[in-house]
């Protein structure tokens, strides 16, 4: 357990080293008025913690982010400096730039946890002696993606998204509840659309599993327990929150999509930017075809109800990618989804 406390620790300083400039750049030249508006709100919950009328749903049940960034902001980390958003007419002080920085800096840490754990299970569980090429190809993979500095470390949630995202992926491809449990946990907290993404997917692996006289039950306990939170979660929005209740008729968000790919910027910010995801489901693809086409079922649905922000529903899937493409082959796998011995195993990928 130490052994493993450790090389995660020394994944988030490497992390941390590459990736630095873009958390400063993000703070230094960020315009959150360009383009990530729901920054207001969460601006209001730092302002307001565990207030749930402090702004409307769903932003109001994502609490952790909020939170954590409020006690960041009361332990006084803080890194005065003249930045591009003092510039915007939505900036109002510097308890808003205080703001500003505290939820950069949580979801930044978010990232980096989400990266080492990515290098962490790959290492770790994929048996590889010479792991240089795992530090450099994931730091790579992630950094280099066009989200990253828009809207994974920026002062919102999706950070954390990335970080359940990752501890669902890593749950699917070891076949352990206790990271389905966490990475649920802090989705449906932080981002509950990547807890849906992931319910959608266990639902379509296991009916996979089923269809070619495969044992399922995996992915269908996990589809359970992502459904029952997911379903907490709604209770807990219509019971608490207030605002956005279009968002209940899936015939609405349908037609909300289609509404907005008639139009020119859905084409340049929602596909045109993914080129790297693109890319890097075709080398998945040509790995594992069936986990791949199940991906893509899950990411459609998911597509198919997000509206104008489509391309950043799209990339919270994408650590399951990087995920899929850097552990070994599966050519040790064990029939019925658990991993092969862990002390002779080259390789531990769950069919699906």
């Amino acid at each position: 357990m130490g052994q493993h406390i450790l090389s995660f620790l020394k994944y988030c300083i490497l992390t941390f080293l590459f990736t630095y400039g873009i958390f400063y750049t993000s703070y230094k030249y960020g315009r959150p008025d360009l383009g990530n508006w729901d920054f207001l709100k969460y601006s209001k919950m730092v302002d307001a913690p565990l207030n749930l009328s402090a702004t409307v749903a769903p932003h109001a049940l994502r609490q952790l982010p909020t939170l954590l960034a409020y006690a960041a902001k009361q332990s006084r980390l803080y890194y005065p400096n003249d930045i591009s958003f003092a510039r915007s007419v939505t900036y109002k002080g510097l308890n808003m730039q205080k703001n500003f920085f505290a939820l950069l800096l949580v979801n930044y840490a978010a990232f980096i946890a989400a990266v080492a754990l990515i290098i962490w299970f790959v290492v770790t569980y994929g048996h590889l002696q010479k792991s240089n090429f795992i530090y450099f190809s994931c730091i790579a993979l992630c950094s280099g993606y066009f989200m990253v500095p828009v809207n994974i470390i920026a002062p919102m949630s999706q950070g954390f998204g990335w970080l359940a995202s990752v501890l669902l992926s890593i749950g699917i491809f070891s076949a352990r509840y206790r990271y389905i449990i966490i990475g649920g946990l802090i989705g449906i907290f932080s981002r509950e659309t990547t807890v849906l993404f992931f319910m959608v997917l266990s639902i379509i692996s296991g009916v996979v599993l089923y269809m070619t006289k495969r044992k399922p039950s995996f992915f269908f306990n996990t589809s359970f327990i992502l459904l029952g939170l997911f379903v907490t979660l709604l209770l807990f929005r219509i019971n608490l929150t207030t605002g956005q209740e279009k968002q209940f008729s899936i015939l609405y968000l349908i037609g909300k999509t289609f509404d907005s790919a008639t139009k020119a910027d859905y084409l340049f910010q929602a596909f045109l930017t993914q080129g790297l995801l693109f890319f890097l489901f075709t080398l998945c693809y040509k790995k594992d075809k069936r986990r791949t086409i199940n991906y893509i079922a899950a990411a459609i649905f998911i597509l198919l109800i997000g509206g104008f922000g489509a391309g950043r529903l799209l990339g919270e899937t994408y650590p399951y990618l990087v995920l899929l493409y850097l552990l070994p082959s599966a050519a040790d796998q064990k029939p019925g989804g658990q991993f092969a011995d862990r002390h002779t195993a080259k390789a531990a990928v769950l069919q699906g």
